[in-house]
């Protein structure tokens, strides 16, 4: 009996050395060299990205994304929140865009050219399809809040979490849709300047939220209205100096730094880079927003991603960074969904693939692992804009 278990033991300590050392194997094979080649390519394009903060730091109406929004004056919160569509669909608010489907569609699928096809929209006009009295009240306000007096109140109240994919958010898609069609809509009212400041101060508004996909849709509007005012200008309806659009040089770099703020938040990233970038005196383009849609994600695979067992890899001080990256944010940020979450430390744990295998020591770090390295598309941009650095 004794030599059974001490045999059965045996075997037992056998097949498990092979699993852990299988498990590091599958990592170095096929993980390994995917992160190995976007910590390159972060490496490669740090000094763009940087470059692009700097400029960024003097454009005034980019003040927003390097610091958390000024609660001065009136939240538009309270009306916007429930007078937009939020996806996903939430009960006891709008569960419909402000623009119908198919007018939305039709003005999206026209993209950067939506400016030279402006004569059809007349008819939805004349009909009263499309209801943009929206701005006929944004200047009021200072400021905009989307945590409170809205779903995601809810969430924090009921101090409930859930993946950043699945959190409540204004639909961004009817936001831009809404903002050309008030510049389209001045073609009718020659009223092209006043559309502007409406198209404007949905941006400024936009800016204060401390929301990635809204904060990405401000920038969106305001490439939207860098068309709009050369359309303007172009047909005598604006003159030249009676507008200052964002030039199409500064939402690029906005948009691609805007991103790879967020992506550069992975807990594999090396430390070094984590702390040039967050952990300096100056706030990094997106931050607050970043934070808020980043963390989550990260902080949910904390346990796994820190060593237990023995061979184990082990990411604990990259998480002890993020933790003096989340001491900065506090200092700075609102971001009171993630607050009550980090507070009551109820970080929904991401569905990793591999079935029972993302639930075992070693092998659910191949998987969480696996996971961040085929989702980062940080510096796509960067890549897009200088296909030879990186070669």
């Amino acid at each position: 009996m004794r030599s059974f278990l001490l045999a059965s033991l045996l075997s037992l300590l056998l097949v498990t050395g092979f699993f852990i050392l299988g498990m590091n194997a599958l990592i170095k094979k096929d993980v390994d060299p995917i992160i190995a080649d976007h910590i390159r390519v972060e490496t490669i394009m740090l000094t763009d990205y940087l470059a692009d903060n700097e400029f960024l730091r003097q454009r005034k109406i980019f003040e927003c994304l390097f610091h958390g929004r000024k609660t001065i004056g009136t939240d538009a919160g309270p009306e916007l929140n429930q007078l937009l569509h939020w996806l996903p669909e939430q009960p006891h608010f709008k569960n419909s865009p402000l623009v119908p489907a198919d007018i939305q569609d039709f003005i999206l699928r026209l993209g950067r050219n939506w400016s030279l096809h402006t004569s059809p929209f007349k008819v939805f006009f004349d009909r009263k399809r499309v209801d943009l009295k929206i701005f006929q009240s944004l200047s009021k306000y200072s400021y905009w809040d989307v945590e409170k007096n809205s779903p995601v109140t809810r969430l924090i109240s009921e101090n409930t979490h859930v993946p950043t994919d699945s959190l409540p958010s204004i639909d961004s898609l009817d936001l831009i849709a809404l903002a050309k069609l008030r510049y389209i809509q001045a073609i009718f009212t020659n009223d092209h300047l006043q559309a502007l400041k409406d198209g404007r101060q949905l941006v400024d508004l936009l800016l204060t939220t401390e929301n990635y996909h809204l904060e990405l849709t401000a920038i969106a509007i305001l490439e939207a209205e860098h068309s709009a005012y050369n359309l303007y200008v172009s047909n005598n309806w604006v003159q030249p100096e009676a507008w200052a659009p964002v030039d199409s040089n500064s939402t690029r770099r906005a948009n691609r730094a805007f991103k790879a703020t967020k992506e550069l938040l992975r807990f594999w990233t090396p430390i070094p880079i984590l702390k040039q970038v967050f952990l300096t005196s100056d706030f990094p383009i997106g931050f607050c927003a970043g934070i808020g849609d980043a963390f989550s994600r990260e902080l949910a695979v904390r346990k796994d991603m820190t060593a237990n067992f023995p061979m184990e890899r082990d990411y604990r001080e990259n998480y002890e960074v993020f933790d003096s990256i989340w001491a900065k944010a506090k200092t700075e940020c609102h971001l009171d969904y993630l607050s009550a979450a980090q507070g009551s430390g109820k970080f929904q744990e991401i569905n990793l693939p591999g079935g029972f295998l993302a639930y075992l020591p070693y092998s659910k770090k191949l998987f969480g692992l696996s996971q961040s390295a085929n989702f980062f598309e940080g510096f796509k941009d960067y890549i897009e804009a200088n296909p030879h650095a990186t070669n």
